[in-house]
C-alpha cells in the first residue's frame, strides 16, 4: 500500500481521535468543582442530601462534575455541631469551601457497644435513618453506640451499599462487611464503659460515640373541661427527629398548647442515630355539666274577660350549663351558659273556662367534646277567661254607686292638709276605690273627676284653696285604697256652682236618710253644709254622685255644725 494512502486512511482515525478527546473536555467545560476543606479531619461531607465521602488526611474533598447553580454542602461528624453552606457552582470552575465544625462539650453515657463496618472507606454509615441527619461516621472506625438494634445503611454517592438490621450487645463488637452484607459478634477488648468522649481522631485509630435519645414529656392539667386547653412541654438530646402524635414534627425541646375533643394520650417520639424514645402522658376529658334549670314563682295567674287581659303575672326562668359549648332552653331557643329570663305566660286554652295548664321548659346542654344533659322544669298557670261585659253591665254588677263626700266648716285646715276627712266619709270612699278598681277591668278609659266646693262663708281666695285641699285629701285616700291616680282629676270650684237652698229643700225631701228635725228647721246651716262637699262625676259617662246629706252618720254632726269644730275632735273621729 503506497505511503499516500496510508496518510489518507489515517486522517478518519485522526479525526475520529480528536473528536472522542474533544467531546469529554468539552463535557467537563459544563461542570464545575467544589474543594472542600474542612476540619476534623474524617467529617463526613454530603451534596445536596447524597453522601460524597469524607475528608482525608489532607482535611479536604473534592468534589467534581457539578452541575451550574445552586447547590447544599453539609458536614457531620458525630461530637460537632453540623454545619451546611450554599455553594454557586460556575461552569469550568474549582470553588473552595472552609469550614470548621465546633465540638459540642460534655461527655456521653451509655451502655457501650461497638459496630465497625468493613468496606468502602469513603462510603457513610447511617443508623436508623437513610437522611444525612443520621451519619454517624464511615467504615472503618469504631462507632460506639448504645447496646441495641440499628437498622444501618451504608451509603455513597446516592447508592445504598448495605441496608439492614444489626444488633450491637453492650461490651461485644458487632462486625459488618458491606459486601456480602455479612455481620458477627466478637469481643471488646478494652471495652468502653460509662462517660466517653463523643469523638477521638487518632492517626491510627479512630472512635467516636454516638449518644443515646433521651426525652421528658408531660401535660399540665391533666383532667380538662371540654374547651379548655393542656400545655404540652418537652425535651429530649441525641434526636434527629422529634414528633407528638397528633400533633405532628415539633422542635427537640418546647412547648405547645392542645385542646383535646376527647380522653386523649400524647406520644412524645424522640428518634436518632442512638435510638428512639418514646414517653406518655394522657389528658382526661370532664363532660359533667352539673346543669341546672328553676322557675320562680311556680305558680302564675291568668284572667282575661273578653278581648281584655286582666291579669297575666310573670315568672323568672334561671339556668346554669358548666362546660357546655350549647345551650337551648325550649321554647325560649339558644341561650348563654348561664341566665335567666322572664316569661309571661299565655294559656293554650281560647275558650271561656277555668284555667289549669301546666307549661314544660327544657334545658339542653352540649359540647363539642361529645358531652350532653337535659334538665325540665315546669310553670303552672291558673285563672279564668271570662265571656266580655260592657261597662254598663259591670257597673251593674259591681253595684258602683257615686255618693258626694262631706266636710266640716274649714276642713281640710292649712296646717292639717290632711285632715278633716271623717270616718264615714273614708268608708264610702273604700267602699268606691274598690268597685272602681275592678271597673276599671272592664272600662280601662273611665275616669274619675273630683269636683270640690266650699260654702259661701269665707272670702273668695279662703275658699278657692280650701276647696283646692278637698279636692287633693279625696284624691290621696282613694289612691291610699289602691285606685289608679292616672284615673282621677281634680277641680276645685271655691264657692262657684253653689247648690241653692231651693235645690237643697228638693235635695232633702228625696234624702233617704232623713235629717233630725232640728237640722230641718236650720235651713241657713243646712244649705252651708250641703255645699262643703266632694262631688263624684264617673267619666267620659259623666254620671254624677248623689249629693245626699249623710243625716244618719256616727260623725254628722261634726259634718253639719256651722262653727268650726276643734281639731282634736275631727282627729278623734277620722
Amino acid at each position: 500500500m503506497s505511503e499516500r494512502r496510508h496518510r489518507l486512511l489515517l486522517v478518519p482515525f485522526l479525526a475520529l481521535g480528536l473528536l472522542a478527546w474533544a467531546i469529554p473536555a468539552f463535557a467537563r467545560s459544563e461542570t464545575g468543582k467544589i474543594h472542600v476543606y474542612v476540619r476534623p479531619v474524617q467529617s463526613e461531607i454530603f451534596l445536596d442530601g447524597q453522601h460524597m465521602g469524607n475528608a482525608s488526611w489532607d482535611r479536604s474533598l473534592m468534589l467534581k462534575r457539578i452541575p451550574p447553580g445552586e447547590h447544599t454542602v453539609s458536614i457531620y461528624n458525630t461530637g460537632y455541631t453540623p454545619q451546611s453552606s450554599k455553594v454557586t457552582v460556575v461552569a469550568g470552575k474549582t470553588m473552595a469551601l472552609h469550614v470548621r465544625l465546633v465540638p459540642l462539650s460534655g461527655m456521653v453515657n451509655a451502655s457501650w457497644g461497638r459496630l465497625q463496618v468493613k468496606g468502602t472507606p469513603r462510603a457513610g454509615v447511617l443508623l436508623n435513618g437513610k437522611t444525612e441527619e443520621y451519619v454517624v461516621g464511615h467504615p472503618h472506625e469504631d462507632i460506639l453506640v448504645p447496646a441495641g438494634d440499628y437498622q444501618t445503611t451504608v451509603t455513597h454517592e446516592g447508592k445504598d451499599l448495605y441496608s439492614g438490621a444489626v444488633n450491637v450487645p453492650a461490651g461485644q463488637t458487632s462486625v459488618l462487611k458491606v459486601n456480602g452484607g455479612q455481620t458477627k459478634t466478637q469481643s471488646w477488648k478494652n471495652a468502653k464503659t460509662g462517660d466517653i468522649q463523643r469523638f477521638h481522631g487518632g492517626l491510627f485509630h479512630t472512635w467516636l460515640a454516638v449518644p443515646p435519645v433521651s426525652a421528658d414529656f408531660s401535660a399540665n392539667p391533666t383532667t380538662l373541661n371540654c374547651g379548655q386547653s393542656t400545655k404540652l412541654t418537652w425535651s429530649s438530646s441525641g434526636a434527629v427527629k422529634t414528633e407528638i402524635s397528633g400533633i405532628g414534627a415539633v422542635p427537640a425541646s418546647g412547648d405547645q398548647d392542645a385542646t383535646p375533643m376527647k380522653d386523649t394520650t400524647y406520644n412524645f417520639t424522640a428518634s436518632g442515630p442512638g435510638g428512639s424514645v418514646t414517653k406518655t402522658s394522657a389528658v382526661t376529658i370532664n363532660n359533667t355539666f352539673n346543669s341546672t334549670l328553676t322557675i320562680s314563682p311556680q305558680e302564675v295567674h291568668y284572667r282575661k274577660k273578653g278581648d281584655k287581659v286582666l291579669q297575666q303575672d310573670t315568672a323568672t326562668v334561671t339556668w346554669s350549663a358548666g362546660n357546655a359549648q350549647h345551650v337551648t332552653v325550649d321554647p325560649l331557643g339558644t341561650v348563654q351558659a348561664s341566665g335567666s329570663q322572664t316569661v309571661t305566660p299565655t294559656p293554650q286554652q281560647a275558650t271561656p273556662g277555668p284555667v289549669d295548664e301546666t307549661i314544660s321548659y327544657k334545658l339542653s346542654a352540649t359540647n363539642d367534646c361529645g358531652g350532653s344533659e337535659t334538665r325540665t322544669a315546669s310553670l303552672h298557670l291558673v285563672g279564668s277567661i271570662e265571656p266580655a261585659v260592657t261597662a254598663e253591665e259591670a257597673e251593674k254588677d259591681l253595684g258602683l254607686v257615686l255618693v258626694s263626700v262631706f266636710f266640716p266648716t274649714d276642713y281640710p285646715e292649712r296646717r292639717h292638709p290632711d285632715g278633716g276627712l271623717l270616718k264615714s266619709q273614708q268608708d264610702s270612699l273604700s267602699r268606691l276605690a274598690t268597685v272602681f278598681k275592678k271597673y276599671l277591668e272592664y272600662d280601662p278609659s273611665a275616669r274619675l273627676e273630683l269636683e270640690a266646693h266650699a260654702d259661701v262663708r269665707g272670702s273668695i281666695r279662703f275658699n278657692q284653696a280650701l276647696s283646692e285641699r278637698r279636692a287633693a285629701r279625696v284624691k290621696d285616700y282613694l289612691v291610699g285604697q289602691g285606685a289608679s291616680g292616672g284615673s282621677i282629676d281634680t277641680k276645685a270650684l271655691g264657692k262657684k256652682d253653689q247648690l241653692s237652698q231651693a235645690q237643697v229643700t228638693e235635695l232633702e225631701g228625696a234624702n233617704p236618710n232623713a235629717p233630725p228635725k232640728t237640722r230641718a228647721k236650720a235651713k241657713r246651716a243646712n244649705w252651708w253644709a250641703y255645699n262643703r262637699r266632694v262631688d263624684l262625676v264617673l267619666m267620659p259617662k259623666g254620671e254624677r254622685s248623689k249629693e245626699f246629706y249623710p243625716h244618719n252618720a256616727a260623725d254628722s254632726q261634726i259634718l253639719w255644725q256651722a262653727a268650726h269644730p276643734r281639731w282634736r275632735v275631727v282627729q278623734a273621729n277620722q
